[in-house]
């Protein structure tokens, strides 16, 4: 995908035709693996409200799921593709007081990647991004002591409040109260 980008844009009706081949077979890959890993966290089945007969990994196997996945979601986090970045977003919560630096990573990329496509313009991704930062602000508020990871942040605030979102704008007002 990546290789393709380079070559001919986002846009892929430019350049030549097995390029636009290559990209959507790299995005189906990439999707299908995002989603192996989502369901295989026991995030979608602890929403569905499963009941505990129903088997789904437990916060101890999502932790290690994600310490040993987590050069694949890496690279993952850098496709830009909303429903894979949506679905990172939603399985990395899980593990944000297990790693709060690591996943803020992740999250962070995917949802920057994500706005070369649009991410930011979803319900969903609004919601689900207001509420983890939220969370952050919440429970790991130090971590934003570094610039870097401030700036992190702010980025991906500035795309959520860009597209319009009230509840991105509003954590923006209240940034200065968190400050203080």
């Amino acid at each position: 995908m990546n290789e393709a980008e380079t070559a001919f844009g986002i846009d892929r009706t430019a350049g030549r035709q097995i390029s636009k081949e290559r990209w959507d077979a790299a995005a189906r890959l990439a999707d299908a693996v995002g989603d192996q890993l989502y369901f295989a966290s026991g995030v979608f089945q602890e929403r569905q409200g499963q009941a505990p007969e129903v088997r789904h990994a437990d916060p101890e196997q999502r932790l290690r799921l994600y310490q040993e996945s987590y050069p694949i979601l890496e690279q993952l986090s850098l496709m830009g593709l909303p429903q894979l970045a949506h679905r990172l977003i939603e399985m990395l919560a899980g593990c944000t007081d297990a790693d709060p630096r690591g996943v803020f990573h992740l999250v962070s990329n995917a949802i920057r990647a994500g706005g070369r496509y649009g991410y930011q313009y979803e319900s969903m991704a609004a919601r689900q991004t207001t509420k983890l930062i939220r969370q952050y602000l919440a429970e790991h508020r130090e971590l934003f002591d570094d610039d870097k990871l401030a700036q992190r942040l702010i980025d991906i605030l500035e795309l959520f409040v860009g597209a319009g979102w009230p509840e991105a704008l509003r954590l923006v007002y209240g940034l200065d109260d968190i400050y203080r």
